[in-house]
């Protein structure tokens, strides 16, 4: 009996915590809606800061690649390693040849996904221009060969091609599923939080007998605004990253770009020469040993009748050695002049090749007038148009708003595609087959024209092309005379030495006429 009261309180206690709880969500069944649906906007919440933090450490990364010595050859042994991939895997796995300008391309593409992966979670793009920042509408650049642009929308082709095309999808994939995490495949902002809500509501409803208490209308209201700031809060500092790469980090990205691809297409064309030309060079040393063995044994006393035979017999061999090395010098001419306009055409290709992905990457980087308006915009003062716009778009009856809130358009043609190889189409060089019937009109031919818009840092990426583009034209035009004297300075010695060589076999038959030149070698031994 003692007990009994005991035993009536804590029935009260208990009934009263229940009741407690209940109308206040607190406890291990009654706050688990809450605390499932608190849990999960933290959840959101602090993953849109994981990607944000990544985002922060890649753009340092890029900043350190655009911050490489400009006009040099860089090898990645001397790169810092970057935080979240290491793109040289993807180039190892692939069988291709990892260089610096793809690294730096690479990087960029990676960033420029991030953004709008990311701006497309946040729902940070106008509802008008949203669709130009999914990832299912962004190209899908081709990383891995530096020549080459775009991968095709359908892979048809033999299964190398399917291999390659593959390989740069999964770098896409896998880097952004490093830097993103969760984000990547995850709903809007506003559909996870509409997703949470709901299935708080139903939850409470399967708690609390089929209604939502006012104290979980009023958390999931509170939660909803909690996640709204942050979202805005996140899409704030989105549109200032954007800003800054296209304002401040990207301007010193065309010069590292060209500059490093163009050190290396020249470090390139000095070692295909040095090649092609030491291919001969013992040959050339047998040959010259060899005239100046049968200079030797040219002696006095092959004037004698009875040494007739024997000086025959050397006559014919100098022939034979003559003729060869005439032969070794078009051999060589050839092989240099198919050298050098292997290079020409491989710079060509890659310089077109590398802007345009340029162009395309910077393309898809987010515009500041794309993003949805923030609290404070209307505080901020739009940029002004400059006079000198205003009076083109006067003068060529344009209005001022004809691109809206995008860039201008504008057509950024190509680079020269043959003037490289209209260097080597005059002597020594042997006939340039494949412009051979060539007219003026095709000589003048330019790479594809690029369509895209007009912004500074279109327009650096454009003038640093073309200075440098210039830059190897000298060094390509130094490299073709320097090769053309050394063949030419090869063949003049060759002759040098044959002309020698008949005015002593006529001496010693006591001929008093000049002979007829190199050829006569052959003619003095049919004699």
């Amino acid at each position: 009996k003692k007990q009994e009261p005991l035993k009536a309180f804590m029935e009260q206690y208990a009934e009263a915590v229940e009741d407690l709880s209940a109308s206040k969500g607190y406890g291990k069944k009654y706050g688990k809606p809450r605390r499932k649906a608190q849990g999960l906007c933290r959840a959101l919440i602090a993953s849109s800061v994981t990607v944000r933090q990544n985002l922060s450490e890649i753009v340092e990364y890029l900043d350190a690649l655009c911050g490489q010595p400009v006009d040099e050859v860089i090898d990645f042994s001397v790169l810092p390693r970057c935080p979240k991939f290491r793109l040289r895997n993807y180039f190892d796995s692939a069988g291709e040849p990892w260089v610096f300008a793809a690294e730096l391309l690479g990087v960029l593409y990676i960033v420029v996904c991030t953004l709008s992966v990311l701006g497309t979670h946040l729902q940070a793009f106008k509802e008008d221009r949203a669709s130009l920042y999914k990832l299912a509408n962004l190209p899908v650049i081709r990383v891995l060969r530096e020549a080459e642009v775009l991968c095709p929308a359908e892979v048809a082709g033999d299964e190398a091609t399917k291999a390659v095309v593959s390989a740069e999808q999964g770098l896409r994939q896998g880097c952004l599923e490093m830097v993103l995490g969760e984000v990547f495949k995850a709903d809007t902002w506003d559909g996870v939080i509409k997703s949470v809500i709901t299935d708080a509501q139903k939850e409470s409803q399967e708690t609390f007998k089929a209604t939502v208490p006012d104290f979980m209308t009023k958390f999931l209201a509170d939660m909803q605004e909690t996640a709204r700031v942050a979202r805005l809060e996140a899409a704030r500092g989105l549109r200032e990253w954007a800003d800054k790469l296209r304002d401040e980090t990207l301007l010193c990205f065309p010069d590292i770009l060209f500059g490093e691809l163009t050190a290396r297409a020249i470090t390139e064309l000095r070692q295909g020469t040095r090649e092609a030309q030491a291919a001969t060079v013992a040959t050339w040393a047998e040959f010259d040993a060899k005239r100046s063995a049968h200079e030797q044994r040219l002696h006095p006393g092959l004037s004698n009748p009875n040494a007739e035979e024997q000086l025959r017999e050397l006559i014919e061999a100098e022939a034979e050695r003559s003729e060869r090395a005439q032969a070794m010098a078009v051999e060589d001419c050839s092989r240099m002049a198919q050298c050098l306009r292997g290079q020409a055409d491989f710079v060509v290709q890659r310089l077109s090749a590398t802007f345009e992905s340029a162009i395309r990457i910077v393309d898809g980087l987010p515009l500041h007038t794309h993003f949805d308006a923030l609290p404070g915009d209307e505080q901020a003062e739009n940029p002004r148009m400059s006079i000198k716009r205003r009076m083109r778009h006067l003068h060529n009856g344009t209005s001022v708003d004809q691109w809206g809130d995008g860039l201008p358009e504008r057509k950024w043609p190509g680079v020269p595609r043959y003037d490289l190889r209209v260097l080597l189409r005059t002597k020594p060089w042997p006939v340039d087959e494949s412009l051979a019937e060539a007219t003026e009109e095709t000589l003048q031919e330019q790479t594809a024209t690029i369509d895209s818009f007009r912004s500074p840092l279109h327009k650096r990426l454009f003038e640093r092309r073309g200075f440098y583009y210039d830059r190897y034209l000298a060094e390509f035009r130094a490299e073709v005379k320097r090769r053309g004297a050394e063949l030419a300075s090869r063949s003049e010695h060759e002759q040098t030495g044959q002309r020698t060589w008949q005015s002593s076999v006529r001496q010693l038959r006591g001929e008093v006429a000049p002979g007829p030149g190199p050829g006569a070698a052959a003619e003095g031994a049919a004699s």
